[in-house]
């Protein structure tokens, strides 16, 4: 959450990231803690607005952001279904 106005081309961006990355660590069952979470959608949003808009300003947009409570807490591993490979 950010207690600033951010543009929204950067929350959406972000957003995706989050959502992208989110996806891919459960994929590989990682047990990722949530403030790795956070910095690997940020990673890729910086990333994006470099290469595709080549705008310099989103390496300082995750400063406008507090993460609010416990961000040491990970992901849980998928379920082991019995009977099943």
């Amino acid at each position: 959450m950010s207690p600033f106005p951010v543009p929204i081309p950067y929350a959406e961006r972000f957003t995706r990231a989050f959502a992208d990355t989110l996806r891919t660590e459960r994929a590989l069952n990682h047990a990722t803690r949530l403030i790795d979470l956070f910095l690997l959608a940020n990673k890729a949003t910086v990333k994006y607005f470099k290469d595709v808009r080549n705008h310099e300003i989103a390496d300082e947009m995750a400063l406008e952001f507090v993460v609010a409570g416990d961000y040491g807490l990970r992901l849980c591993a998928k379920p082991k279904m019995k009977g099943k490979k």
